[in-house]
């Protein structure tokens, strides 16, 4: 895919960005993004990881990029948009995958989000990127406080489980749900906590062995 010919068949608020450095050239136009300060969240951010909904599947005429959501997908973005945004702070910044189906979920949730939310389509989270690059990236993201990511599995279930000091394991995360950890730029080993987790139709969990079974704290 080139980074810098990305033409979704709908308006999306979104600049790519490659190797965590935004391109000269934007799909459209982006928000500016405020950058006002928390104390309460000095060295720290509030990070929604959110796997996208319910896509068509593939054929021979949709590649896999260009597979859009269904319209239950499109209901159980919107049902976990307004749970979030009941939940926490409103996110800031959305970083998303470029690929249709995030991006989609990404625009439905940023209807809920913080008035001047900027949504950004990022490579670092399409399907089978590492997790190195991203978590460098969302360490200079430190100014917006309150961030999104949206993306795909296994990425998303290998990047919580990294934040929370798992390093090798994979916390899955179910299709539309979100968790949120909060995120200390400035640790190595263990640099967020768990907060919350929300599967689509269920309530929201604060506790991390019932939110995941089979895993210990």
């Amino acid at each position: 895919m080139n980074s810098t010919q990305v033409n979704h068949p709908y308006k999306i608020r979104a600049a790519l960005i490659s190797n965590a450095q935004q391109i000269a050239n934007p799909v459209d136009e982006v928000y500016t993004v405020s950058l006002i300060t928390i104390a309460d969240l000095e060295g720290s951010m509030i990070l929604y990881v959110m796997r996208h909904t319910e896509a068509v599947e593939g054929s021979d005429s949709l590649q896999d990029e260009w597979r859009y959501l269904t319209e239950k997908g499109r209901r159980s973005a919107e049902k976990m948009s307004a749970t979030i945004a009941k939940n926490g702070p409103k996110p800031r910044l959305t970083l998303t995958s470029p690929l249709t189906r995030s991006v989609q979920t990404a625009e439905i949730a940023a209807g809920k989000a913080c008035r001047k939310n900027v949504v950004v389509a990022s490579e670092l989270l399409l399907p089978g990127a590492g997790i190195d690059a991203l978590v460098t990236h969302l360490k200079g993201c430190g100014d917006a406080k309150r961030v999104m990511l949206v993306g795909h599995e296994p990425q998303l279930g290998v990047l919580t489980a990294t934040l929370l000091g798992r390093p090798g394991e994979t916390i899955p995360l179910k299709k539309g749900s979100c968790v949120a950890l909060k995120f200390d730029q400035d640790a190595d080993d263990k640099p967020a906590a768990f907060l919350w987790y929300v599967a689509p139709g269920k309530k929201k969990i604060t506790a991390f062995k019932r939110a995941f079974p089979g895993k210990n704290n």
